[in-house]
C-alpha cells in the first residue's frame, strides 16, 4: 500500500478543487453500493481507500458551513475579507502603468474588518448584509446535497448535516428579515415620493390660482 501513497495524497489534494465537486457528489452513491456485487461499486480496495480519503478531505475543506453558527459566521466573515483583499490586489495589479492609479477605488480592509473574537451572528448580518446570501448560495450549490449523502454513508458524520440545516435556517430567516426591510423601505420611499408630488401639485395649483386672480378685475374674487 505504501507504493500508492503518492497517488492517494495527489487524489486527496485534487478533491479540494471545487470545479470537480459535482464529480465527487455523483460518485458517492456508487461508493455506497460497494459490496452489492452489481459491478457499480468500488470493488477495488485501493480505489475505495482513495475515494474515502477524498471525501473526508472534502468534508474538512468545505466544513465551515457545518460548524456551530457562532464559529461558522466568523469563518464566513474571514472568507469575505479574503475575497475583498484579492479583488483589491487584482485592481492594483491591473492599474500598474496606469497614471490614474486606483487609490480612490480600493477600500482599506481595516475599515471593513470586524472583531471576529466577539462578533455574534446577529451582529454580523447587520454589519455585512450580503453575508446571509453568500452563505446560502454556497450551502445550496455545494454543501447541502454533499453532506446529506455523507451522513447517509457515514452515520458518525451525520452531525455535520444536522448542524448545516440549523445554520441554513438562521441564514434563511435573516434573508426574510432583509426582504421585509426592503419592502418597508420601498413603501416608505413611495410614500415620500407621493407626498413630494402632492406638495408640488399643491404649489402648482396655488400658482394657477394666483394667475387667475391677477386676470380678474380689481376686487373680483378677492376678499
Amino acid at each position: 500500500m505504501l507504493q500508492h501513497t503518492d497517488t492517494l495524497v495527489q487524489n486527496s489534494i485534487l478533491a479540494t478543487d471545487m470545479a470537480r465537486h459535482d464529480l465527487y457528489v455523483a460518485e458517492i452513491p456508487k461508493f455506497l453500493s460497494y459490496g452489492d456485487g452489481d459491478g457499480d461499486g468500488y470493488g477495488n480496495e485501493l480505489d475505495r481507500l482513495s475515494m474515502l480519503s477524498c471525501l473526508l478531505l472534502k468534508c474538512a475543506d468545505i466544513s465551515n458551513v457545518c460548524r456551530p453558527l457562532h464559529v461558522s459566521v466568523k469563518w464566513g466573515l474571514s472568507l469575505g475579507e479574503e475575497f475583498k483583499e484579492i479583488a483589491n490586489l487584482e485592481k492594483s495589479l491591473k492599474s500598474e502603468g496606469n497614471d490614474e492609479g486606483v487609490d480612490g477605488d480600493i477600500v482599506d480592509p481595516d475599515e471593513l474588518r470586524v472583531d471576529l473574537k466577539t462578533v455574534t451572528p446577529e451582529q454580523a448580518v447587520l454589519l455585512v448584509p450580503g453575508l446571509s446570501g453568500s452563505q446560502m448560495f454556497f450551502i445550496n450549490r455545494f454543501a447541502m446535497e454533499f453532506f446529506q449523502k455523507i451522513g447517509e454513508f457515514i452515520p458518525a458524520l451525520g452531525f455535520l448535516f444536522d448542524q448545516l440545516c440549523l445554520n441554513a435556517e438562521f441564514w434563511k430567516e435573516d434573508l426574510k428579515r432583509q426582504q421585509v426591510e426592503k419592502e418597508k423601505e420601498k413603501l416608505e420611499k413611495e410614500k415620500l415620493e407621493r407626498e413630494k408630488l402632492e406638495k408640488e401639485m399643491g404649489k402648482e395649483k396655488e400658482k394657477e390660482k394666483e394667475k387667475e386672480e391677477v386676470k380678474l378685475p380689481n376686487g373680483v374674487g378677492k376678499r
